[in-house]
């Protein structure tokens, strides 16, 4: 084992390389700043760790980290690699046997080569493309992103969003595309969410087949089963979920349309 030995001088910060123990794992590496570049290893390490570092999310996730962080490459502080495996854990309340990411950073977008996770023979989820970060900088970036989902909790999604987190619950499986650019983003989601509430407002099995596109949010078809209970219909949502966009709103000039239709037998 090597203990860390920070050196200082100005405005210059860097490690000699290091191996130390933290509780049953091991973390080996070394860092420097002006500009930024390091290399950091991880064997066994639990997530606990990520709690020393700025980051709401750091609470969300638990599991032991194997694998590799660089930073700095040729020199360059915005851009980075991460190649990791975490087991035996939890990201959002979603168990996972193994979460396994292989990403590049490279000045606001990420490359994400792999993001997939698996539990069991049941839940899994596979994301792979092009995303942009910085979401508000001025000039449009482009987007491509294919992920498909089986059997994976919904508060995996809803923990980004203010307007669903601790409203929506249920189990989805299904698939997202996304194209276009940050400021005209395109999708199509398909899938269905199981023993699905809304509050505490049961609604059984929903499925539905729906796309974004120029401000709007199209559901050609969707249903809702719960009991003997059946809900039928489509929409045209006024909604602009363009990634530029922070906040999230209804498009005022845009056209709603809402058809359903059912049958209720129970309550």
């Amino acid at each position: 084992l090597k203990p860390v030995k920070i050196l200082f001088q100005d405005d210059f910060i860097s490690t000699l390389p290091f191996k130390i123990h933290v509780d049953d794992g091991v973390v080996e590496g070394f860092f420097k700043t002006n500009p930024i570049m390091g290399n950091l290893k991880f064997s066994n390490v639990t997530t606990d760790l990520l709690s020393l570092f700025p980051s709401g999310y750091s609470e969300n996730i638990k599991g032991n980290i194997f694998g590799d962080l660089t930073i700095g490459e040729n020199l360059n502080p915005k851009v980075f690699d991460l190649n990791v495996n975490l087991k035996n854990g939890e990201i959002a309340n979603q168990p996972f046997d193994d979460l396994e990411i292989l990403t590049h950073y490279n000045d606001g977008v990420l490359d994400l080569e792999v993001l997939k996770l698996t539990y069991g023979k049941d839940s899994n989820f596979n994301i792979k493309g092009i995303l942009p970060v910085n979401y508000d900088s001025s000039p449009s970036a482009k987007v491509n992103l294919k992920s498909e989902f089986k059997n994976i909790n919904m508060t995996f999604f809803t923990q980004f969003s203010n307007v669903w987190k601790d409203k929506l619950f249920g189990i989805f499986s299904g698939q997202l595309s996304m194209g276009g650019t940050t400021k005209n983003t395109n999708f199509n989601i398909n899938g269905k969410i199981d023993n699905t509430f809304y509050m505490d407002v049961p609604l059984g099995t929903l499925k539905w087949k729906g796309n974004y596109t120029d401000k709007t949010l199209t559901f050609s078809e969707f249903t809702s089963d719960w009991r003997d209970n059946h809900i039928s219909g489509s929409a045209i949502l006024p909604i602009i979920y363009d990634l530029a966009v922070a906040e999230k709103s209804w498009h005022s000039d845009g056209e709603l349309f809402v058809k359903t239709e059912g049958s209720f037998k129970s309550a």
